[in-house]
């Protein structure tokens, strides 16, 4: 059993990896510490292939579903977190579980959930973090990448920008991908 803190995925953290088909880089780097939440999931119907995406890593086992349950004391926080007004379902889920059960909370949306985080002192895990760790951690890079800023549509741009800070960063062999020698 692992003692790693658990990650609660919210949506747009989970759909960037989703978007370009590489949930394989959360699972390499965090498989079964990650937990969505219905609420989530329930977001990411929204884009069925997104929300399919998903599904097959929980079926894989590397991610594992949550449900709040009626009455209990995260799911009395999520009703006031989204009844602020402040918060989507999905942020307001995962700040409500996070509160009572602790964790570290996967988000890019910066503007609705860092003052929550320092709040309460948790940690927050955004794309670029985990896309540094797993080039620092040697997973990323070399093509594995699959040239995913090259593919990346319109609404795939933000974690193809993403890998594109990464590049700048850290590789100056190639303006495509992350060590490619292509």
């Amino acid at each position: 059993m692992s003692t790693d803190a658990p990650i609660v995925l919210d949506s747009d953290f989970v759909s960037s990896f989703a978007w370009v088909d590489r949930m394989d880089i959360l699972e390499n780097l965090y498989s079964n510490r990650m937990i969505i939440l219905e609420e989530v999931m329930e977001e990411l119907d929204r884009v069925p292939h997104l929300a399919a995406r998903v599904r097959l890593c929980v079926e894989k086992g590397h991610i594992t579903t949550e449900t709040m349950l009626a009455g209990s004391p995260e799911a009395l926080q999520l009703v006031r977190f989204h009844e602020s007004g402040r918060y989507g379902a999905g942020e307001a889920s995962c700040m409500a579980y996070l509160v009572y059960r602790g964790g570290i909370l996967a988000s890019n949306n910066l503007s609705d959930v860092k003052a929550f985080c320092a709040f309460h002192r948790m940690p927050l895990l955004t794309t670029p973090d985990v896309l540094l760790q797993s080039y620092e951690d040697g997973r990323l890079g070399a093509c594995r990448n699959k040239h995913t800023d090259g593919e990346a549509t319109q609404r795939r741009a933000g974690l193809a920008r993403h890998f594109t800070k990464a590049e700048s960063a850290r590789s100056a062999e190639c303006s495509y991908c992350l060590g490619c020698q292509d």
